[in-house]
This record gives C-alpha cells, sequence and structure tokens, in this order.
C-alpha cells in the first residue's frame, strides 16, 4: 500500500470508529488519504462476549483482518458514524490484544485453515469421479449416503 497519498497523524492515537454496519473498531489512526478515507493500524472488532459462569458482560478485541498479522485498512469515511479517542484505560487493552491476536490467535487461525483446506483436498482427490462429463463428489460422513 503507498503512503504517498496518506496524511499521516503523528503521534498516532487509538481511535474508537462505529461503521454504519454496526461494527465497532479500535484501531491506530495512522492518517487520512485524499480520497477521503483513514487509514487504521492493526484494527480491532469489538465483541460483546456474555460470561456463563459469572453473568457478567465483557468486551473482547478480536482481529478485524484475519489473516495479517500487522495490519492496515482503508476505511471509507462514508461507511463511518463516528470516530473518537479512546481513553487512557483502554490503550494498554488495545496494544495487549493486538501482540495476543498477531501470536496466538491468527497463527492458530492460519495453522487451522491450512489444515483443513488440506484435508479438504486430500478428499475429495480420492473421492471424486467423473460421470458423463460431470463431476460428483461423494462424502464420507457416517451413514451419509449422499452424493453432493
Amino acid at each position: 500500500m503507498s503512503t504517498d497519498s496518506i496524511q499521516e497523524n503523528i503521534p498516532s492515537i487509538i481511535v474508537h470508529m462505529k461503521l454504519i454496519n454496526g461494527d465497532e473498531i479500535l484501531g491506530e489512526f495512522v492518517g487520512e488519504t485524499k480520497k477521503r478515507e483513514y487509514l487504521i493500524r492493526n484494527p480491532l472488532l469489538v465483541v460483546e462476549q456474555f460470561d456463563m459462569n459469572t453473568g457478567n458482560l465483557g468486551l473482547v478485541l478480536n482481529s478485524y483482518v484475519w489473516f495479517e498479522k500487522k495490519s492496515e485498512v482503508l476505511f471509507k469515511k462514508q461507511h463511518i458514524i463516528s470516530v473518537v479517542p479512546v481513553f487512557n484505560e483502554l490503550i494498554d487493552l488495545y496494544y495487549n490484544s493486538v501482540e495476543y491476536n498477531s501470536q496466538y490467535v491468527v497463527d492458530g487461525v492460519l495453522q487451522n485453515v491450512v489444515s483443513a483446506s488440506n484435508h479438504l483436498v486430500k478428499t475429495l482427490s480420492t473421492h471424486t469421479s467423473s460421470v458423463h462429463g460431470a463431476t460428483l463428489i461423494t462424502t464420507n460422513h457416517p451413514g451419509s449416503n449422499t452424493v453432493n
């Protein structure tokens, strides 16, 4: 991504954005493009999580872009309802969540996706046959007699 057209905000600040689709994002505001877009580094999606054991409602900061450890995302201004700086107590939580997501969550997701994809390709290659020019893929689930 070319940063030539981005007017950078120095020093960067952590912002909370509310998007028109209802998503709430925390991220490092890097700058604004001439095309009326905000560049946000390491955006995290704010997710409410209910703890069944304690009955408490909490917030979790999940990766917004799953398949990049250090990401920069352009958000069009017309998709943003509000942008405000976060209060100081959230800054440490944000940076800890960025680190946690990049080390544990993203790597784990990538490993699972690669493993599942490799298994699917292997399964499909051994259970695929051609009938009258059409490809039939059979499932190998217990109790399943269906052909997809």
